[in-house]
């Protein structure tokens, strides 16, 4: 049976074995599965939600570390004790970790290129030094940037800064 569509190549572009034969599972079946494979479910309804949510293979990678393996392989088996609440704190944690360094990372980087646009424009002593090809390395297409730029204008024209630009 060959389970590949159109859509399939279309949004993940990977080629899905033609022995492939897993059926998708209903949410309350993959809570069923985790269960079978000794995950203790201390509220069924809210692990539901919670895989609906998060996604049965996405979960499942944040239980591996509780998962039995055998000379390497998986057995399809979680260590005893395991429980679908504490996978879940795992996820938890991970979400806060990632939070956390995408916030810092977004102040590092704005603070970045203020510092380097600024440096920038007083060193050439203009303030379009970006769009000054005389500055631009010549292994890359200076009137493809340019027009880049220009888009991005047009784009995010209702901007107020570039409103507050384009009035000038």
């Amino acid at each position: 049976m060959n389970k590949r569509t159109k859509a399939g190549h279309f949004f993940i572009n990977m080629n899905i074995p033609a022995n492939f034969t897993k059926p998708p599972l209903r949410i309350e079946e993959q809570v069923f599965l985790l269960k079978k494979r000794g995950v203790l479910i201390q509220d069924f309804n809210r692990a539901c939600k919670i895989l609906s949510a998060v996604n049965y293979y996405r979960f499942c990678g944040y239980g591996l570390f509780f998962e039995i393996f055998e000379n390497g392989n998986r057995v399809n088996k979680f260590k005893d004790g395991t429980s679908f609440n504490r996978i879940y704190e795992l996820y938890l944690w991970d979400e806060s970790l990632r939070n956390l360094l995408t916030d810092g990372l977004s102040y590092i980087e704005i603070a970045f290129r203020a510092s380097f646009v600024y440096e920038m424009s007083i060193a050439n002593n203009d303030p379009f030094w970006h769009i000054n090809t005389k500055l631009m390395n010549e292994k890359y297409n200076a009137n493809k940037f340019l027009k880049q730029c220009e888009d991005a204008v047009v784009k995010n024209g209702k901007e107020i800064f570039i409103k507050s630009y384009s009035k000038r």
